[in-house]
């Protein structure tokens, strides 16, 4: 049976993106291959796809008759068809704006998201969300056409997107891959923004739709806890096993097989006290090649013993899109965490280094290849800060070569004492629980934590997550979950109004357990009753960016799981 949300793209296009949102937000939907049938259908987002005269008289009964139809950057003749009126001039980057007012832009946030590319200037129809500088604008307009409702997304979401995500870097490190604004770094902005698009079909359409949430066992935000071994030797190890042991939390292990202080056997003894290992390879003093990845992959594995599936790599040299991420996929490595920490360019008048969302959000996302536009099979799971950061003083500055202009620094500490940096981090896991519902991935290397530098932090941080029910994850850990959370589809949706049931059945590929769905906590008055294969099953009410759901949990594996909610 179609399900009430379907999209609409050419493959091979940047549009990709827009299915990355629907996967990440967790919404059942269908991919449309045609426009022939849209049967069934409440909500079509359709891509920067050309439409037929046929297809376009399609598109108009649908909405006619009640359907929403959401498309970004469509040509002059389909929303003049809308009475929406394309001037035929374009503003290149600049921000869109959210105001509130209406439901849609209910993220937990007024203010400015940063944009990229060309967006299109159209005049009509009802501002949803204002652009700016040109903001006698819409960046998104709805126009009623009939009993259905268009939504027409003026700027370039998927440029946006790619521009934000995955920038090459000009140096060779992470240090400058980002383009978002210092005053914006505190926001998640693409979180937010994934969650304004989806707002559009999902406060548009008169069904209560299920959501797979991010995080399981019903938790509202995740803390990472990993660190680059960096010539961390048994003895400090040791120390850090302790530390783990005391806080009973998870914790990566990044090892640097060309530099390696500990036998094999520490290793191993390591790996089996629950220490996941995972490989920080030497781009700086060894050559940023494939063929030293492979080498500096096997002979982690080899000494580690484990099946090695993510990577960080030292200083975080990186390069471009098409280098790490491509060598990465083609050695079966499944994640990649060097994105997201930005130090400021040693500079008259710069800024110290700050914390923050440098990669637009703390949720992971796939690389996009930025040729053939199909999904690089690596996920990235953005970093939020390194200690060193924290406690290195403000004096420091790291040299980087730059290939045609020399010796680049920048700035690289903040001087904090522990007490500052816990302060900091605390208002971000805060804002995260409240408002942003996302990750702090965090690099603490253990020199630090041997030393004492981080240890009260770190311990600081754990607590207060534990405290307020923060999820606290390692790195492979969270990979595995996300990748199985995606695999988890709905085989099927269908509700009944009359009866007021959504009814829907979830299957997976790999067994994953406590994965969170969620669904309306209310439907026109009456409340819902949730049933697991059958079976009665309780559920907490969450209150997210100011509406009331329900929350419950499933295992999903290969077997059905069927889901029935009431509403009575």
């Amino acid at each position: 049976m179609r399900p009430v949300l379907a999209l609409h793209y050419r493959d091979g296009t940047k549009d990709i993106i827009i299915e990355e949102i629907l996967k990440a937000e967790g919404l059942p939907y269908s991919r449309l291959e045609s426009l022939d049938s849209l049967e069934g259908v409440r909500a079509l987002i359709l891509g920067e796809t050309p439409v037929s005269p046929s297809q376009l008289d399609d598109l108009k009964a649908f909405v006619e008759g009640g359907g929403v139809l959401i498309t970004v950057r469509p040509e002059n003749y389909l929303s003049e068809a809308f009475g929406i009126h394309d001037t035929g001039r374009i503003q290149k980057d600049g921000y869109i704006i959210l105001k509130g007012g209406n439901p849609y832009v209910n993220v937990s946030y007024e203010g400015r998201l940063q944009i990229f590319g060309f967006s299109k200037l159209f005049v009509g129809g009802e501002k949803i969300v204002d652009l700016s500088p040109s903001e006698e604008h819409g960046g998104i307009i709805r126009g009623r056409f009939g009993k259905g409702n268009i939504f027409i997304v003026a700027y370039d979401i998927s440029t946006t997107f790619l521009t934000i995500q995955q920038r090459d870097s000009l140096v060779g490190r992470a240090y400058d891959t980002s383009v978002v604004e210092a005053d914006l770094s505190n926001l998640p902005q693409l979180d937010l923004m994934r969650r304004l698009f989806v707002n559009l079909a999902v406060e548009s359409v008169n069904v209560p739709l299920p959501r797979k949430w991010y995080f399981p066992g019903c938790h509202k935000a995740l803390l990472l806890l990993s660190g680059d071994q960096d010539g961390a030797d048994h003895k400090v190890m040791s120390a850090v096993k302790g530390i783990l042991k005391e806080c009973r939390v998870p914790y990566t292990l990044f090892i640097t097989p060309r530099s390696q202080p500990l036998s094999r056997e520490e290793l191993r003894e390591i790996s089996e006290a629950g220490v996941e290992i995972a490989l920080h390879p030497d781009f700086v003093d060894y050559p940023f090649t494939e063929e030293e990845f492979r080498a500096q992959l096997k002979k982690a594995e080899e000494d580690s013993g484990v099946k090695i599936i993510g990577s960080r790599n030292h200083c975080l040299r990186w390069g471009r899109i098409v280098d790490v991420p491509l060598w990465m996929e083609r050695c079966g490595i499944q994640y990649d965490s060097n994105l997201g920490l930005r130090v400021p360019r040693d500079e008259p008048g710069a800024e110290l280094p700050r914390i923050g969302y440098f990669v637009g959000g703390g949720l992971p996302y796939f690389f996009i290849h930025p040729e053939s536009f199909r999904r690089i099979d690596v996920l990235e799971e953005p970093l939020l800060v390194s200690d060193d950061t924290f406690w290195l003083g403000s004096d420091r500055t790291i040299a980087v070569n730059h290939p045609s202009r020399g010796v680049v620094t920048f700035r690289g500490g903040m001087g904090l004492s522990q007490e500052e940096a816990f302060q900091l981090a605390k208002r971000f896991m805060d804002d995260s629980l409240e408002r942003y519902y996302t990750v702090q991935c965090y690099d603490l290397h253990p020199v630090y934590l041997w030393s004492g530098m981080s240890t009260r932090f770190f311990k600081k941080i754990v607590e207060y997550a534990k405290r307020r029910g923060i999820l606290i994850m390692g790195q492979g850990e969270w990979n595995n979950y996300w990748r199985g959370r995606e695999e988890a589809q709905y085989v099927e949706v269908t509700w009944d109004p009359a009866a007021k049931t959504l009814e829907f059945t979830m299957r997976g590929r790999r067994k994953v357990r406590d994965m969170t769905l969620m669904v309306p906590h209310s439907y026109e008055g009456a409340r819902a009753k949730v049933y697991i294969n059958g079976a009665f099953a309780s559920y907490r009410e969450e209150n997210i960016n100011g509406k009331r759901y329900a929350f419950f949990t499933v295992d999903i594996g290969p077997e059905d799981v069927q889901i029935k909610v009431v509403f009575k």
